[in-house]
């Protein structure tokens, strides 16, 4: 009785090509070709010449996969079909560019709270030293701080300090013996990004007297 013949199992990878600039970070699609019956697939990645690392591994019906771009300057992908039998075949990308994608710009504002004057004290004394304290965070990274004194509940600003480093969250205030007195003080503490975003936030209304 004669052996019937070995099933044909083949794998071409259609992409991606080698035309192709995958950015850093970014989501992409390897596709294949499969001639044969395979009950998986295997797919792996090498990173500039490198030895070949899995990405993961998918049906033998499926004929793509969705991996995230690794930092590299140039990559290829190759995919294993295994059949029945455990005969295996594997296909080859070209090889493919890489380039480091540019961040989205950052439109996010800081955030600011808790902005508090004394503890949250209901008037400061002229020719006493109080502290102003805060909360701050960003989505990214902060730049730096703000803070300043309204003495009409709001309606405007005079600035105390400027320039606080980003991990400031407090500030010691020395109020003057000269400054008018007020009963709708406000505090506000702005917040700057690395991006030049702001965001602030007020503190109760108090008295200066």
């Amino acid at each position: 009785m004669k052996r019937s013949a070995p099933t044909q199992l083949a794998v071409t990878v259609t992409s991606p090509k080698r035309s192709d600039r995958l950015g850093v970070g970014k989501q992409a699609t390897t596709t294949w070709e499969t001639v044969g019956t395979a009950i998986s697939h295997k797919v792996e990645i090498a990173t500039d010449g490198g030895d070949f690392s899995s990405l993961g591994e998918v049906s033998g019906v499926t004929k793509s996969f969705t991996f995230t771009v690794p930092r590299a300057k140039t990559a290829r992908i190759r995919v294993t079909a295994v059949g029945e039998t455990g005969l295996t075949a594997s296909g080859v990308s070209n090889t493919f560019e890489i380039f480091e994608a540019e961040p989205p710009p950052d439109v996010t504002l800081p955030q600011v709270k808790d902005v508090s004057v004394a503890g949250g004290a209901k008037k400061v004394k002229r020719g006493s030293t109080v502290t102003i304290a805060w909360q701050s965070s960003d989505d990214r990274a902060l730049a730096s701080h703000t803070v300043k004194l309204s003495l009409d509940g709001g309606t405007s600003f005079a600035t105390l300090a400027t320039g606080l480093p980003p991990n400031a969250s407090s500030y010691q205030w020395a109020v003057a013996s000269s400054l008018s007195k007020s009963k709708n003080a406000v505090i506000k503490v702005e917040a700057t990004d690395a991006s030049g975003n702001n965001g602030s936030a007020t503190s109760a209304t108090f008295k200066v007297k």
